[in-house]
């Protein structure tokens, strides 16, 4: 599965290219889908990957060069995790190799006693209005 969406991500983005050749290349991820963005930034170039509630600390091991930034070919990483969310834990300050001036890594605030339980931090993400307004400013800049 994984690499077959892989494989889909990248005959998609080789077609847009092709196309549009001086377009933004943005990749958005949520938790397994940033862990495929990254990968996918190590292959093509991308202007931008927002990740939210992505397992990296946990995973980066698998990425090349153990998860070595990709600086060649990712211009902007901006990670958002909530500090309640399990999945996410760490973001990218635990890993030594994406600890660089071009990795955003955001912690979001979450007071809502109803979504504090890991599972239900892992799912606010799509409807937290401060990270959709972060992601359209991200936007906007690029």
């Amino acid at each position: 599965f994984y690499w077959d969406v892989l494989k889909l991500i990248e005959d998609e983005y080789d077609k847009v290219a092709k196309e549009y050749p001086k377009s933004k290349k943005v990749i958005f991820g949520h938790s397994l889908g940033g862990e495929i963005g990254l990968i996918f930034s190590f292959k093509r170039e991308v202007d931008c990957l927002i990740t939210a509630g992505a397992p990296i600390s946990y995973f980066s091991i698998r990425f090349p060069n153990f998860g070595k930034f990709p600086e060649s070919t990712l211009h902007q990483w901006h990670n958002f995790r909530y500090r309640q969310d399990v999945v996410a834990r760490g973001g990218c300050k635990k890993n030594p190799n994406f600890n660089k001036a071009n990795v955003k890594d955001v912690v979001l605030s979450n007071w809502n006693p109803l979504t504090l339980t890991p599972i239900r931090s892992h799912l606010k993400y799509f409807n937290d209005s401060s990270l959709h307004k972060s992601i359209a400013e991200t936007l906007k800049k690029l």
